[in-house]
């Protein structure tokens, strides 16, 4: 399926990025990453599967939407060392990506609804 496709070229990109030895790099590599995997998003987006498929494709792309958001919260509270923060957006980006798999297994992807990292 077209969608495995962008999600393997999306593994490939992120699987590519250099190793970070510093804070900066660090950083380079996590905005790196969201951008290859919002580039994947849009990518899923336009896709047109048949009706049946369309709302677990829409929830699969929310979902790998919301693991994002609960990332870049768990980056700020972790910054900050909000500790009960950071255990909030760990336990919404664990439930974001179970919900992911869910939404690729209907559709029958093997590739995509992995968890991001």
């Amino acid at each position: 399926m077209r969608a495995d496709a962008i999600c393997r070229e999306q593994n490939r990109q992120l699987a590519a990025l250099p190793s970070a030895a510093t804070l900066a790099a660090r950083q380079d590599n996590y905005d790196r990453s969201v951008a290859i995997v919002r580039r994947a998003l849009r990518e899923l987006g336009r896709l047109d599967p048949p009706d049946a498929l369309a709302p677990s494709l829409h929830g699969l792309i929310a979902a790998v939407d919301d693991e994002l958001t609960a990332a870049e919260e768990l980056r700020v509270a972790s910054l900050s060392s909000d500790v009960e923060s950071v255990q909030g957006a760990m336990f919404r980006r664990g439930k974001a990506a179970r919900r992911a798999l869910r939404q690729a297994r209907r559709l029958g992807l093997a590739v995509c609804g992995r968890p991001l990292g």
